[in-house]
């Protein structure tokens, strides 16, 4: 019997990628964000299921900061969510003093 291979197989076969040394200028920024987001091989699909209340929540704190791009205001979330986790989490950690 084979092992059934899941999303997350994907992501931790996939090699991180390098930082480029040059920073990304608004141009080439521009010029990404022009290509739509179901075709941009930078960006993948990710369903969720939310309460209708937070739904609400969401589209009208949206509206509070006249943002139009739900998957933006979105990903700007998640990514500070994220990073406020990782700075939880690094202060937490015990530190070793030699």
């Amino acid at each position: 019997m084979s092992q059934r291979r899941t999303v997350f197989a994907d992501i931790l076969s996939k090699p991180k990628e390098v930082e480029p040394d040059q920073p990304e200028t608004t141009a080439s920024r521009a010029k990404k964000a022009k290509m739509n987001k179901a075709v941009n091989p930078e960006y993948t699909k990710l369903t969720a299921y939310i309460p209708r209340d937070l739904h609400f929540e969401i589209k009208t704190a949206m509206a509070a900061d006249q943002e139009t791009d739900q998957s933006a205001y979105i990903e700007r979330w998640l990514r500070k969510m994220l990073q406020e986790r990782q700075s939880a989490t690094e202060s937490q950690r015990p530190r070793v003093t030699a």
